[in-house]
C-alpha cells in the first residue's frame, strides 16, 4: 500500500513537542481494504489522519483510531487533486506562470565524490514531494556504491537491479510494487544495492526500460549517478536528463575535475553541455577559493550556491531525516527550493505552512492523540 500521497510527516520545526510524527493516507488514492487491513495492524506514527472525499465517506471511518478530515476542510475551496491525470500530465504544482509543467527528468553528476551528490538528489526529490505535491521518484544508478537508501533509512528494500530483471516487462503497476516509499514525504524509491560484484550485471540496457518507465509515470524523476564520468551508465542517463546538476565544492581539484568531465561531456554530445546547471556547495565564510572563482574556472554561473552545512548533513543522514524536512539547518530547504524555482520553474507555495498549521490544529484537538 503506498501512504502519503497527499503529504505524510511534519517537520519537528511545526510540531507542537518538536517529535509530532503524522502519516496522511487519502483515500482516493487507495484501496479501502488495503487501508483497512493498515489500520487493524496498527502504526508507528502519533496520529494517522484518513483524508475523505466526501461526507458520506467520513461516516464510514469515524471511530477507527485516526483523524478523518474531508478533502475540502484539508486544502480548502480548490479540492484533491485527481488520483491519476493520466500520462504526460503532472499533478500538484504549477509553474510561476500559471501553467503545469511538464514531466522533468534530474540528473546529478559529478566526477568527484564528497561534493555532496547524493545529499542534493535526496533533498531535491523529498523537497518535490513533500513541498509541491509531484509524484516524484528517485533512482539510485550507482550499482556498486549508491548511498540513497541510507540517507532514508531504508533498508531491505527491493532494489533497482531487482526491478531491471523484468527487462522491457517493467510497468507502471509493477514499479509502484517494488518502489519503496519514504513514508515522511511519500516519495517513491528505488535504491542500489550497494554491491560492487553487480556492476557488471546490470548494464544500462537493463535498467533503461525501469528508467523510461519512471518518466512515463512520475512527474519529477531524480537520477543518482555513479562517479565514473567515462562509465556507459552515466552517459545514458544523462542523455535521459531534462537537467543536469553538476554539484562541486569550494576545492580546485573537485573544479577541475569537473570541468575535464564537462569537456568531455561535450566531445560526446552536443547537447549535453547545455542540459548543465552548476551548483557549488558547502560554501564558507574566509575560503581562500570563492564560487565566482569556481564558476569562472568552470565558464558555468552557478544557478546556486549552497551554504556549508555538512555537519547537519551528516546528522541528517546518520537520523535518515533529510535537512529539507527539518533536520538542523533551514539553509539547505531554501537553497533546494531556489532549484525548483530556478530550473523547474517550480515555487514551493508559501501557504504551505498555513496547510501544516492547519493540520497541527486537527492534531491538537484530537482526543485519541498520543503523548
Amino acid at each position: 500500500m503506498e501512504v502519503g500521497r497527499v503529504m505524510s510527516g511534519l517537520r519537528p520545526g511545526l510540531s507542537p513537542e518538536g517529535e509530532e510524527e503524522v502519516l496522511v493516507i487519502d483515500l482516493a488514492c487507495e484501496e479501502d481494504a488495503s487501508v483497512e487491513e493498515f489500520l487493524s495492524a496498527g502504526s508507528d506514527f502519533s496520529v494517522t489522519v484518513l483524508l475523505v472525499p466526501d461526507a458520506d465517506s467520513a461516516a464510514r471511518w469515524q471511530n477507527r483510531g485516526a483523524v478523518v478530515i474531508s478533502a475540502a476542510e484539508w486544502i480548502g475551496d480548490e479540492g484533491p487533486p485527481p488520483a491519476d491525470a493520466g500520462e504526460g500530465q503532472p499533478r500538484g504544482a504549477k509553474r510561476a506562470d500559471g501553467r503545469t509543467p511538464g514531466r522533468q527528468t534530474v540528473v546529478l553528476f559529478s566526477p568527484k565524490g564528497g561534493v555532496g551528490r547524493t545529499t542534493l538528489a535526496v533533498n531535491l526529490a523529498v523537497r518535490a514531494r513533500a513541498g509541491l505535491g509531484l509524484e516524484t521518484v528517485i533512482v539510485d544508478l550507482d550499482i556498486g556504491g549508491g548511498d540513497v537508501a541510507l540517507h532514508l533509512d531504508l533498508t531491505e528494500e527491493p532494489t533497482v537491479v531487482d526491478l531491471a530483471a523484468y527487462g522491457e516487462d517493467v510497468t507502471g503497476d509493477l514499479l509502484r510494487e517494488f518502489a519503496a516509499t519514504y513514508r515522511p514525504s511519500g516519495l517513491s524509491v528505488l535504491p542500489a544495492p550497494g554491491r560492487p560484484e553487480l556492476v557488471e550485471l546490470a548494464p544500462w540496457e537493463r535498467l533503461a526500460p525501469v528508467v523510461r518507465s519512471c518518466q512515463r509515470i512520475y512527474d519529477l524523476v531524480v537520477v543518482d549517478t555513479p562517479g565514473d564520468p567515462a562509465s556507459e551508465m552515466s552517459y545514458r542517463a544523462l542523455e535521459e536528463a531534462t537537467y543536469i546538476l553538476a554539484p562541486v565544492n569550494l576545492d580546485v581539484s573537485a573544479a577541475r575535475r569537473l570541468k575535464t568531465a564537462l569537456n568531455m561531456m561535450s566531445e560526446l554530445s552536443a547537447d549535453l553541455p547545455d542540459k548543465v546547471r552548476l551548483v557549488v556547495n558547502r560554501q564558507a565564510e574566509g575560503s581562500p577559493i570563492t564560487c565566482r572563482d569556481v564558476e569562472e574556472f568552470i565558464g558555468l554561473e552557478a544557478v546556486v550556491g549552497f551554504p556549508d552545512c555538512s555537519r547537519a548533513a551528516v546528522e541528517a543522514v546518520g537520523s535518515g531525516k533529510p535537512l529539507v524536512l527539518g533536520g538542523g539547518d533551514d539553509r539547505m530547504q531554501q537553497a533546494v527550493d531556489d532549484i525548483l524555482e530556478d530550473i523547474l520553474s517550480l515555487r514551493v507555495p508559501e501557504d504551505r505552512v498555513s496547510f501544516l498549521t492547519r493540520m497541527l490544529g486537527y492534531v491538537k484537538a484530537w482526543p485519541g492523540r498520543r503523548g
